[in-house]
């Protein structure tokens, strides 16, 4: 939990400061004393704050290290070969957890928490798939990813979360290598371009209404058979050889995850107006 306070009092840090953005824009705003601090250096100090709780988990994990054993976890297989191989090092095993942390669990977490979101506000929908789970699993089967096929209302729903909540909206900066064109509009050589994820998930034409919360888009009209087009369209890991990486790991967490919260409990709407906002909700 320390990681994730700590990462939410960056990001409430960030969203307010128009100096973080213009220095996107004008780079020299970072090497200016004061303006340099306030877009950048206040953040780089937060982020090695960051980085010392990862220190104190690797070091937690290391200290049950015993080289003549086989590792216990990644830490340690890694430092295993950090032994021998020389581009390897600690700082970049310290990097590859942050990089765990950031792009691998807050944003499975932030999609289930936007899917209790999406359910809660559509009570009909969470009725479907808390049935269908209970037909499959009934109320002690042990949820897993295998089960998928025979529960193809839920996997709709996941994928209509993961489509309505989009919480990565814009593809990777790439750049291209020389001049092209796309359409009618000429894009020249050495030019970034960037995928915009968001309008292709909201406004495409495969998904009608798309404001809309409706798992049934991405089923055919027996509700049982996957709408190929409709999940083809689908892209929350963003697309090509930049694709996510954990894209397997995630889609088991996700189903998992919203299978076991759902079989043990029902997500109902706030009735308060109060709640604690996030900075990753």
């Amino acid at each position: 939990m320390a990681f994730v306070n700590r990462l939410t009092e960056i990001f409430d840090a960030m969203k307010d400061n128009k100096l973080v953005f213009f220095s996107q824009r004008f780079p020299i705003i970072t090497r200016l004393p004061i303006t340099g601090y306030l877009s950048r250096g206040r953040y780089v100090i937060m982020v090695e704050t960051l980085k010392n709780n990862i220190k104190e988990d690797v070091e937690r994990c290391l200290k049950n290290y015993n080289p003549e054993e086989d590792p216990e976890c990644f830490v340690q297989a890694y430092y295993q070969k950090m032994q021998t191989n020389p581009h390897l090092n600690y700082d970049n095993l310290l990097n590859v957890c942050m990089d765990f942390f950031m792009a691998g669990m807050e944003t499975t977490t932030t999609t289930l928490r936007w899917g209790t979101l999406f359910l809660a506000s559509n009570v009909d929908v969470q009725e479907k798939v808390r049935a269908e789970i209970f037909r499959v699993l009934g109320a002690d089967g042990k949820p897993s990813y295998s089960l998928r096929t025979q529960m193809p209302y839920t996997s709709a729903a996941i994928q209509e979360i993961q489509r309505r909540a989009n919480i990565i909206p814009l593809n990777v900066l790439h750049k291209t290598i020389r001049d092209t064109s796309v359409g009618s509009v000429k894009v020249p050589g050495n030019t970034f371009v960037i995928g915009h994820i968001q309008h292709v998930m909201a406004h495409s034409p495969v998904y009608k209404e798309g404001k809309e919360f409706r798992p049934e888009r991405f089923l055919m009209d027996d509700g049982v058979t996957a709408n190929k087009e409709a999940v083809e369209q689908l892209c929350p890991f963003s697309v090509g050889k930049r694709q996510c990486a954990g894209e397997g790991l995630a889609k088991v967490e996700l189903f998992v995850g919203l299978v076991t919260l759902l079989q043990n409990y029902k997500v109902l709407p706030q009735t308060s107006d109060t709640y604690e906002k996030s900075g990753f909700l």
